[in-house]
């Protein structure tokens, strides 16, 4: 056991590959997503596991008006 702080990275991708970032700040409903989250340690005995992911418009987590991309991941 211990601690320290981690680095977490998110991109969002047009493509499975991972190729091509999304680069607009507007997507569309229905438009297909791939998104890649990395975790930056040398530390081999963490795994990283995304269980939720939603788009609000405000900074508030918990704002009513969200868009849930992940859900039960």
């Amino acid at each position: 056991t211990g601690s320290g702080a981690l680095t977490f990275t998110m991109n969002i991708y047009q493509d499975e590959n991972h190729q091509n970032l999304v680069t607009n700040e507007v997507i569309d409903l229905g438009q297909k997503l791939y998104f890649k989250i990395e975790v930056q340690t040398t530390s081999s005995d963490i795994e990283l596991h995304l269980t939720q992911c939603k788009a609000t418009s405000t900074d508030n987590v918990n704002d009513a008006n969200n868009y849930t991309f992940i859900q039960s991941g």
